[in-house]
């Protein structure tokens, strides 16, 4: 007989950048993915669409996305609006918070 299969993971973040907007490196063995490293993009719109199908096909209670940034895409304000510092991190933190639970 052979070695035993390698268990298959899905390890959450491995590392996040920001340049402009927030992505995260995933890393996985899963047999689906060819590569054994790349790089996916998504916006905040992606999450909350996860988010709507894990709430719909589980019987688990999804946690709760950080809140949307309305107010923060006006002209008039004083910061950057989403492109802040502080906001990215924020939102970085959330999404992480969210995608760990």
């Amino acid at each position: 007989t052979g070695p035993p299969p390698t268990p298959h993971f899905f390890e959450v973040p491995v590392t996040c950048f920001n340049l402009g907007v927030i992505f995260c490196l995933f890393q996985t063995n899963l047999p689906i993915f060819k590569l054994k490293e790349s790089t996916v993009r998504r916006r905040y719109s992606d999450f909350e669409w996860l988010r709507s199908e894990l709430e719909r096909e589980s019987k688990v209670v999804v946690p709760p996305l950080p809140g949307k940034a309305f107010l923060r895409q006006l002209p008039f304000r004083g910061d950057d609006g989403i492109f802040d510092d502080n906001f990215i991190e924020e939102r970085k933190q959330g999404l992480e918070q969210f995608i760990n639970k």
